[in-house]
């Protein structure tokens, strides 16, 4: 079996590491990735093995003007590799998808609500047309990793159930972390992903200086590269948190850098499914957060959930796991324990593999 899993490009973030994780770890078929634009950062680490083919570079992008150009390139594979399913992983590449006009199996993966038309107005009446006219022209399933996901989606595009499986996403399983404190001297606080407003990392800067009074020696450790970087250096210096709150960048030791941490914060607005928080699970980490979709679906006896914007109450939650060790250790142990059940890349790899060789057996 061959397959080629379409991307709009492979920047540093958690729904690219997904595809690549997939496509570095799927066993039963011959996986190429073809990238839009030849923004390639993931390659310079551990997924060399990976073949990838670009379509144009990054300079030359023009959305959509460049939709028809790239489409004839993505063709032009598509006829050298001659896959059996070309699996789609964002909303700009289903497009690029639909005018190569080549004929195989097409499955949409759906990781976050903004793949369902982020636009407003008139503008969104348009789009969802438009994508429901693609999916049924390339007889599109989907897989998205939740069940609201699933949900929006069967809305969406107004397809029947049958069209659609629900993965969840997985990631590493790392090593076990010792669930007490680790000092007494020092709490510290992690936040992980892109820099921007939808995120929230400058909420946090808010919430940090609210516990500043009961907790003088906090951390937050943010890591993560982004449109609001400049903005948040600027916030820390006026807000006179420059000893308790770190901009840390991207990092490939994230990982390691969550095992040092005592509780995780994540702010975002939605998502598809938080691959960030699900690492940190997968660290033994309790996790506080605005209780937004997506999040909802793995944080439960694990962590606290907020409404979003209320930050009192995510001051509090976190001042109440400061002092609470007991509750503490219990929360870790049992974000460590649901990460395992449920969110291994283990896990995922094997819905997907197991996904994909049903496809094609259904095809013969």
């Amino acid at each position: 079996m061959r397959s080629v899993f379409l991307v709009h490009s492979l920047r540093k973030g958690g729904a690219e590491r997904l595809v690549l994780e997939l496509a570095s770890s799927i066993q039963s078929t011959t996986i190429t990735v073809i990238s839009w634009l030849d923004n390639l950062e993931f390659l310079e680490d551990e997924y060399r093995n990976v073949k990838v083919i670009s379509l144009i570079k990054e300079s030359e992008y023009r959305w959509p003007f460049s939709l028809i150009s790239s489409s004839k390139k993505l063709k032009f594979h598509l006829k050298s590799i001659s896959p059996d399913n070309v699996v789609i992983f964002s909303h700009s590449v289903f497009w690029l998808a639909f005018f190569s006009k080549f004929k195989t199996k097409y499955i949409y993966v759906i990781q976050g609500f903004s793949q369902l038309s982020a636009t407003r107005g008139y503008k969104k009446i348009v789009f969802r047309l438009i994508d429901m006219l693609f999916l049924r022209k390339l007889k599109c399933s989907i897989i998205t990793p939740t069940e609201e996901l699933s949900e929006e989606s069967k809305k969406y595009f107004f397809v029947h159930s049958d069209k659609l499986e629900i993965i969840p996403s997985g990631v590493e399983v790392g090593n076990f972390k010792n669930t007490v404190l680790r000092r007494e001297e020092e709490i510290i606080i992690t936040m992980l992903g892109t820099l921007s407003k939808h995120k929230g990392q400058h909420i946090a800067l808010d919430i940090i200086q609210k516990l500043l009074s009961k907790v003088p020696n906090i951390k937050l450790h943010i890591i993560g590269e982004g449109s609001i970087k400049g903005e948040l250096a600027d916030l820390i210096d006026q807000k006179k948190l420059q000893n308790n709150v770190v901009l840390l960048g991207r990092r490939d030791d994230a990982f390691n850098l969550m095992h040092e941490s005592d509780i995780f914060l994540h702010l975002s607005l939605s998502e598809g499914m938080p691959l960030a928080v699900m690492e940190a699970m997968m660290c033994a980490l309790p996790v506080i957060a605005f209780d937004v979709s997506g999040v909802r679906d793995v944080v439960s006896n694990n962590g606290f959930l907020c409404d979003y914007g209320d930050i009192e109450s995510i001051a509090t939650k976190i001042f109440e796991l400061i002092s609470n060790n007991k509750l503490r250790n219990n929360m870790s142990a049992h974000s460590r324990e649901i990460a395992l059940k449920n969110f291994s890349k283990e896990k995922m790899v094997e819905n997907y593999d197991s996904y994909l060789q049903r496809l094609i057996e259904s095809n013969n």
